[in-house]
């Protein structure tokens, strides 16, 4: 067994570096040079119960430009909720690379100058894009999201002033995400979702405080650069074979413990200062997403702590570092030049036993 050893300290720093690495810390900007013609789409697109698919779950919310007020509401490393206000605008493409911005307006019960003020603005400005894509209910893949989980209906219901029809997306398996959520009945935009453990205890929430006039948008949203070289691979193999020698990458065998999950998307993210280069895999059932971060060459920070400096005579322990708390589990080792981070929603129960399985994967070899 290897031994966990806690380290309250990784927190929002791991989850950044596992997740955010990967899109090149692009802050609030978009994913594309220049925006492109908006999508157009006559509604209202979800007249009926039959409309609400995860095949127009996963698109719709690319096909116009429209802007939120919006608050999101998370639980702090205490357990205690904190309520975020900001600002979301989508120029939609058709497509998930549609540029965005998302932008901090402030944290509710905090005065301007504040330190959690300052904080949160340098998150917001920092990794906004982890939020976008993450920080609430998407379907990543309507396919896989079809396979892995059931809608349910709960009829009509008001939000931000619209008409809304009320849905829980429920997993098919009871060790993640339950999702309650509203969807716009004009457009099928998300007003509002709720995200719940296994238990049915809320974990966070993002809800639409007011729909933003055409005349409020943004006429053009402009781009940022990603500050990472990004390279994205049609398969795992491809991106391995760019790695050579003894401290590689591995292709991390999981798929007995999270059998309903796949490689959605292999990149490679380098570092133009220092020539470092990191395999990004992100593994998703459709809705819930985990992600496997590989970087050969970084010094193992672990390798000083207690537990893993071995008694005298005594063969060295191997120690996994972990933090997790209602919203984020993440799992940090190294291994033969490697190091390794594991990370995904604090309802993932079996990410764990994941991590497990790939730091003994890469002791074997």
């Amino acid at each position: 067994m290897v031994p966990m050893h806690k380290r309250l300290t990784l927190g929002w720093r791991s989850w950044i570096a596992a997740v955010c690495i990967g899109f090149g810390s692009m802050g609030s900007g978009a994913r594309v040079l220049a925006q492109q013609p908006t999508a157009s789409v006559d509604g209202p697109v979800l007249q009926s119960e039959a409309d609400v698919t995860f095949a127009r779950l996963a698109t719709l919310p690319f096909q116009r430009h429209y802007g939120f007020e919006q608050t999101r509401r998370l639980r702090d490393r205490n357990g205690a909720f904190v309520a975020l206000d900001e600002r979301l605008e989508v120029a939609g493409t058709g497509t998930n690379t549609s540029p965005f911005l998302l932008t901090f307006i402030g944290v509710e019960g905090q005065a301007a100058n504040s330190v959690e003020m300052a904080r949160w603005d340098w998150k917001y400005r920092t990794y906004a894009a982890l939020l976008y894509d993450y920080g609430a209910f998407r379907v990543h893949d309507a396919a896989l999201a079809a396979s892995n989980y059931t809608i349910h209906h709960f009829g009509l219901g008001r939000r931000a002033d619209r008409e809304v029809r009320r849905v829980v997306v429920f997993p098919r398996r009871l060790d993640k995400s339950i999702w309650l959520i509203d969807l716009d009945v004009e457009t099928g935009l998300l007003l509002y979702s709720a995200e719940y453990d296994s238990q049915i205890r809320l974990v966070g929430e993002l809800a639409v405080t007011r729909v933003l006039a055409p005349a409020e948008l943004t006429p053009s949203i402009p781009a940022l650069q990603s500050r990472l070289l990004l390279t994205r691979f049609a398969d795992l193999g491809s991106a391995l074979a760019t790695f050579a020698g003894g401290t590689a990458p591995i292709a991390p065998e999981i798929g007995k413990i999270t059998p309903e999950y796949s490689i959605v998307r292999v990149h490679v993210a380098m570092d133009p200062l220092n020539g470092e280069r990191s395999l990004v895999l992100t593994y998703s059932d459709g809705v819930d997403t985990f992600f496997v971060l590989q970087t050969p060459g970084r010094p193992n920070p672990l390798d000083l702590s207690p537990s893993a400096i071995a008694a005298l005579g005594a063969k060295k322990p191997q120690t996994i570092a972990y933090y997790d708390d209602p919203s984020l589990r993440t799992y940090w080792f190294g291994d033969s030049g490697v190091c390794f981070e594991v990370t995904g929603r604090g309802t993932a129960l079996r990410l764990r036993d994941a991590a497990v399985s790939i730091y003994r994967q890469s002791l074997s070899r």
